[in-house]
């Protein structure tokens, strides 16, 4: 068994939030990554907003979760192609579902939020107990 170290923790998802699937105008080559999983090799637009954000939130203590719909194989794919392994402890498949004696997820999860890939809040829910 693994255990995340004692503290405040982030998820952060692959997909379209750590890298983009689809290329977009007005970046540079040193914008996009290469990497290679289960056989395919393609390259990827970096979110560098969310990846420095990853960065700090490490920095600061954060224990760092990276999970994946595509599997922790992908998940760990685009850690290491990105050289990150410094500030990840733990990369996992996103959950399908959660079994758990609290109805309302929002409540015990924390905050949640989605920044484009120009940095831009796109949304953002905060906690009951917590204003806006």
């Amino acid at each position: 068994m693994y255990k995340v170290p004692n503290g405040p923790t982030a998820y952060f998802d692959v997909d379209d939030t750590i890298v983009q699937w689809s290329s977009q105008s007005g970046y540079h080559e040193s914008d996009y990554v290469e990497i290679e999983c289960r056989g395919r090799k393609n390259t990827y637009l970096i979110n560098k907003h969310n990846l420095e954000h990853l960065i700090k939130l490490s920095n600061r203590g954060h224990g760092i979760i990276v999970w994946s719909a595509g599997g922790s194989d992908w998940g760990e794919a685009v850690v290491k192609a990105l050289g990150i392994e410094d500030y990840v402890d733990v990369v996992a498949p996103k959950p399908t579902y959660y079994i758990d004696d609290v109805k309302d997820p929002a409540r015990i999860l924390g905050k949640y939020a989605f920044y484009n890939i120009d940095g831009k809040r796109h949304g953002y829910a905060p906690r009951e107990d917590e204003e806006n």
